[in-house]
């Protein structure tokens, strides 16, 4: 695997999950759009997988409309467009498990009147019925996480580490609620 973008030697986030996700490269700050080219949407793995009736999800430390993960799961002609990303998963996508920093464009009222439950902190993910969940959200903090390297060194009574979930602890939620999905053709 390459790691140049369409145009540059150097990419950017965008570009290097897009093309991870759609096996195509693209412009850098492109999320999976077929730029350069006629600007038609990619299809990526999530969806090709979630077209075959595979259970499909998006775990991030960082914020879940971040271009990494909305490589996967979107398509803009421009990584700034956390709305219209979070759209993307809302509408489009709808990946069964989206788990990752809040905000930038990710409401929880949006993300409710899709049709997802919302969870906000590492007791509500833990409470979660895995068994019985086909639409999550967990939206933990209005930003990013911190990296599971800092849980590690966390300090007693730091109240951000009691509260949020490490990385570890959602993708094992995200696999537990994957694997009980049963999941229809869109």
């Amino acid at each position: 695997m390459t790691t140049y973008s369409a145009i540059s030697s150097v990419t950017d986030s965008a570009a290097a999950a897009s093309a991870m996700a759609t096996g195509i490269k693209v412009n850098n700050g492109v999320v999976s759009m077929a730029y350069p080219g006629d600007g038609g949407e990619l299809e990526t793995s999530l969806e090709f997988f979630r077209d075959r009736c595979k259970s499909t999800g998006l775990v991030t430390s960082d914020y879940a409309t971040h271009t990494t993960p909305a490589g996967w799961g979107a398509h803009e002609p421009s990584r700034s467009n956390y709305s219209q990303i979070a759209q993307d998963y809302l509408h489009q996508t709808r990946p069964n498990v989206i788990l990752g920093g809040g905000g930038n464009g990710l409401s929880q009222s949006d993300t409710e009147v899709a049709g997802y439950t919302v969870v906000t902190n590492r007791a509500e993910m833990q409470a979660l019925n895995t068994e019985s969940g086909t639409l999550i959200s967990g939206q933990f903090t209005s930003g990013a996480l911190e990296h599971e390297w800092d849980y590690f060194n966390e300090q007693p009574g730091n109240t951000f580490f009691d509260t949020y979930p490490h990385l570890s602890e959602m993708m094992q939620t995200a696999l537990d609620i994957l694997d009980s999905v049963l999941v229809s053709a869109p």
